[in-house]
């Protein structure tokens, strides 16, 4: 008897369960984010051990605003997951709004060591290092994406200001120029080009 009342216990608390992500889905579709977070911070404190739950309330925590406590449950999922680089790399947006840029930085190439080539991480490292002024190590980083994502237009774009930065003005017009063949329109290029004279 015990056994079928635990079986039933286990089955209402998994459709509960599944009923409440189904809802935070539905608020998040919305744009509902601080109330479908409130749906996951429920279930994170209902199961403190679960990494989706954590994953979800960083991202949720991420689109509400909520950027110190996005990185909190992102740091509970690392936790949970040691191994693994999907919270890792989600932490990195939550550092980089709050210029939190030197752990946006040591998370990115926490990645690194698990995942040399990750786009996401090495695209973000050199974004930091770009917002806090280290030119000559973003410059490093965009070249190696650009090598290997020679139409990527955002790395393009990233790699030609940072020449800029690092006052290299004909490297920078090569960059602008190249990107521009890829999207003439582009008003980042455009102005870039200009500043490149």
């Amino acid at each position: 008897m015990k056994i079928i009342f635990l079986f039933l216990f286990c089955l209402i608390g998994n459709s509960l369960t599944a009923d409440s992500i189904r809802d935070a889905y539905n608020l998040e579709k919305k744009k509902s984010y601080a109330k479908a977070l409130k749906i996951y911070e429920r279930l994170c404190s209902e199961d403190a051990h679960n990494y989706f739950f954590h994953l979800k309330a960083g991202w949720l925590a991420y689109l509400s605003g909520r950027l110190s406590k996005s990185v909190n449950f992102y740091n509970k999922a690392i936790i949970i997951e040691s191994g693994a680089i999907e919270p890792r790399i989600a932490l990195l947006k939550p550092l980089i709004a709050l210029g939190k840029y030197k752990q946006a930085q040591a998370t990115a190439k926490s990645v690194l060591r698990l995942d040399s080539k990750n786009y996401i991480a090495r695209s973000r490292i050199a974004y930091s290092l770009y917002l806090s002024g280290q030119f000559r190590g973003a410059e490093k980083y965009y070249i190696s994406l650009v090598y290997d994502y020679p139409t990527d237009v955002e790395m393009l774009i990233g790699l030609g200001w940072t020449y800029l930065r690092r006052g290299k003005k004909r490297s920078a017009r090569e960059v602008f120029q190249r990107a521009r063949n890829i999207q003439p329109e582009n008003t980042r290029i455009l102005k870039g080009l200009v500043s490149a004279k």
